[in-house]
C-alpha cells in the first residue's frame, strides 16, 4: 500500500470520527438546549406550563428539626386551587428577615406552629401572621407589634421547643403563640404512633419518658447518604426544572417512590396517620402515654418561655371534620360518632385541662 493510499484512509477515518462527533454534538445541543431553555424559564417566570407540581424544594432535611426550610429560598407551589411564590430569607422564616435587635416600643409575638402557620397555601400578605400584624397596628398607638415566624409543615411539640431553645432567645419575644393542630399535633409527638414503635427509622427528634417522668430527647441518627441519594438531594436543591418533572410527572406515574429513600423528611418509613383516633373517648394506652407526653412538652415550652420573659399562650386550631358536617360523617361514619365513641370536642377537653394545669390561656 502506498503512503499516499494510507494517508487518504487515515484522513477519511478522521473525517469520519469528526462527523460522528459532530452529530453526538448536534444530539446533545438539540436535548439540553430545551432543557436549559426550560430551567431558565420555571426560574424566571414560575409556573408557566399547565399541571400540579412544585419548582423548587421548601423543606428540606435539618439536623435539629429533622426538617425545616432552607435558607433564602425562592421557589412555586402551583395547584388546581392556588399558584403560590414561596419564599424564604436568610433565617429559613418565610417572609422578610427580622432583626435580632428588637426596636424600642416593639412588642414581638412569636408564633410556634406546623403547615397553618407556615401556610404555603396563600402568599405571605394574606398569612395570618400578616394580617396579624396589620391589625395589631392599625390603630397607629405609641407600640408597634411584630410577629415572628416560628411555623413548618409537619412540627409537632418537640420541634417547636427545640426553636425556640434556639431562637427565642435571639428575638426576646414577649409572647410566645403557639398553634396547636388538633388533627395531628398529639400523633407527631409519638414514635409510638407515628412509626409504630420504630423508633430507629426516625430522621427527626422524639422524646421518650423516663421511670421518674421526665423527658429525654432521642435525637435521629440517619445512615450516610449513597451516591444516589447526593445526587438526589444536589439535583432537587438546585434544579428547577427537575422538581417540575419530579412533582408533577413522576409522582403521578407513582415513580417516585423510587427515589423515597432520599426524599424523605421525617422517617425511613411511611409514617401512619390517625385522622379518626384523636376523637376517640377511649384512648389506648399508646394514645393516653402520646398525650401525657404532649402535656409535659407544652408544660416545657411554657417555661421556656418564661424563662425569656415571655408569657405563654395556646391557640387551638381545629380539623375540617370539626367544622364541617360532612367530613366528620366521612370520617367517623355517622353523624356524631357516638357508636364508636368518638367526640369532636374530645381533643379540645384534653387541650383545655392541659392549658389549665400549665395556667397558659387557651384560645379555642
Amino acid at each position: 500500500m502506498s503512503a499516499t493510499t494510507l494517508a487518504s484512509r487515515q484522513t477519511r477515518r478522521r473525517s469520519g470520527r469528526q462527523l460522528i462527533l459532530a452529530r453526538l454534538l448536534l444530539v446533545l445541543l438539540a436535548i439540553l438546549l430545551p432543557l436549559a431553555t426550560l430551567e431558565v424559564g420555571f426560574r424566571l417566570a414560575g409556573p408557566f406550563i399547565p399541571g400540579n407540581y412544585d419548582t423548587g424544594s421548601y423543606l428540606t432535611r435539618n439536623p435539629r428539626y429533622g426538617h425545616y426550610h432552607p435558607a433564602s429560598y425562592s421557589g412555586w407551589i402551583k395547584r388546581d386551587e392556588y399558584v403560590v411564590q414561596v419564599q424564604t430569607n436568610p433565617e429559613r422564616q418565610r417572609g422578610p428577615a427580622i432583626p435580632f435587635e428588637k426596636p424600642p416600643g416593639t412588642f414581638r409575638i412569636l408564633v410556634l406552629g406546623d403547615s397553618f402557620v407556615e401556610a404555603v397555601q396563600v402568599a405571605e400578605r394574606e398569612r395570618f401572621l400578616a394580617k396579624l400584624q396589620d391589625l395589631l397596628n392599625a390603630n397607629g398607638g405609641p407600640t408597634r407589634y411584630e410577629l415572628i415566624d416560628g411555623g413548618c409543615g409537619g412540627w409537632g411539640q418537640v420541634q417547636e421547643l427545640l426553636y425556640l431553645q434556639q431562637e427565642g432567645p435571639r428575638y426576646k419575644p414577649d409572647l410566645v403563640l403557639l398553634a396547636f393542630f388538633v388533627g395531628n399535633d398529639v400523633n407527631n409527638n409519638s414514635y409510638e404512633l407515628e412509626l409504630e414503635g420504630n423508633v430507629n427509622a426516625a430522621l427527626k427528634p422524639y422524646v421518650e419518658r423516663q421511670d421518674d417522668g421526665t423527658l429525654s430527647l432521642l435525637e435521629p441518627s440517619p445512615p450516610p447518604l449513597t451516591l444516589g441519594e447526593r445526587v438526589g438531594f444536589f439535583l432537587r436543591e438546585r434544579s428547577a426544572l427537575y422538581n417540575v418533572i419530579e412533582s408533577g410527572v413522576l409522582q403521578k406515574l407513582s415513580l417516585d417512590d423510587l427515589w423515597a429513600n432520599w426524599r424523605d423528611l421525617d422517617a425511613q418509613v411511611e409514617l401512619t396517620i390517625r385522622e379518626a383516633e384523636v376523637y376517640s373517648t377511649r384512648p389506648d394506652d399508646r394514645w393516653k402515654d402520646a398525650w401525657a407526653t404532649t402535656d409535659t412538652l407544652l408544660g416545657q415550652i411554657g417555661q421556656e418561655a418564661s424563662t425569656q420573659g415571655a408569657r405563654f399562650g395556646l391557640m387551638l386550631v381545629p380539623t375540617k371534620a370539626q367544622v364541617m358536617p360532612d367530613a366528620w360523617r366521612a370520617l367517623t361514619g355517622s353523624n356524631e360518632g357516638r357508636d364508636r365513641a368518638f367526640d369532636p370536642l374530645q381533643p379540645n377537653k384534653s387541650l383545655a385541662g392541659i392549658a389549665q394545669r400549665t395556667a397558659a390561656p387557651l384560645l379555642d
